[in-house]
C-alpha cells in the first residue's frame, strides 16, 4: 500500500525521527532515570497513597546538558513533556467534549531505551503520516485520549475524530470480548 511498511516493528526508525522531533520542539524530553529508582518512587508514592507516576526528574535537566548525555551513549528513554497546569480538552463524537485536568497526566514514555516506540507515540504518528481521519477505539483508551490529542497538537498536526466506544462484553458477562474472539474463532472449541 502507499503508507507501507505496516508493522510497527518496521516503522522503527520513523518513530525515532519524530519522537526526537518532539524533544526539538520542547515538548518530549530525555529521561535518563534507571529502572531501579523508578520503581523506589513508585514504592514511596504507593507508600504515600498516591497514585504511581513519573516524579519529573528529567523534565528539569538543561537540554544541552541532556542532549551531552545522549551523545555519551548514556541510555535513555523519551517522555512527553505533558503540561503540568490547565486541561485538555478533546471532542469524542459519541460523548462530546471530555476535559482531563492536566495534573492527573503522567509524563507518558513515548520511546523505550531499545528505540522501539510505545503504542501513544506510534499510533499518533501512524494516523497522522496514514491520513486516517477517524479514530475508534474503546473506552478503556479514554484516560490517554488526551496524551494522544497533545501529541497532535505539539506537532501542529491536525487531530482524528475521536471516538470511544462502550466495551463489548462476552455473551457470558465476564470479560471484554477480544477481536479473536466470536463463532469458528479461536477462542472457541470446537469438539
Amino acid at each position: 500500500g502507499p503508507h507501507a511498511p505496516y508493522r510497527q516493528s518496521e516503522r522503527k526508525a520513523i518513530y525515532q525521527e519524530y519522537g526526537h522531533k518532539l524533544v526539538e520542539l520542547g515538548a518530549a524530553y530525555y529521561c535518563f532515570c534507571t529502572p531501579d529508582r523508578l520503581a523506589k518512587v513508585r514504592e514511596e508514592q504507593q507508600r504515600r497513597k498516591e497514585s504511581p507516576r513519573y516524579d519529573g526528574t528529567c523534565r528539569l535537566l538543561d537540554p544541552g546538558e541532556a542532549a551531552k548525555r545522549v551523545a555519551a551513549g548514556e541510555k535513555y528513554v523519551i517522555r512527553f513533556k505533558t503540561p503540568r497546569e490547565g486541561a485538555t480538552t478533546y471532542h469524542d463524537l459519541v460523548r462530546g467534549d471530555i476535559t482531563i485536568e492536566n495534573r492527573n497526566l503522567d509524563d507518558y514514555i513515548l520511546l523505550k531505551s531499545d528505540g522501539f516506540a510505545l503504542y501513544h507515540l506510534a499510533a499518533s504518528i501512524d494516523d497522522h503520516l496514514m491520513g486516517i481521519t477517524h479514530v475508534i477505539r474503546g473506552s478503556e483508551w479514554m484516560p490517554t485520549a488526551p496524551v494522544h490529542a497533545l501529541i497532535h497538537r505539539a506537532f501542529g498536526w491536525q487531530e482524528p475524530a475521536w471516538t470511544h466506544l462502550s466495551v463489548f462484553l462476552k455473551p457470558s458477562g465476564k470479560g471484554k470480548m477480544s477481536k479473536r474472539e466470536g463463532e469458528g474463532g479461536p477462542a472457541e472449541s470446537h469438539s
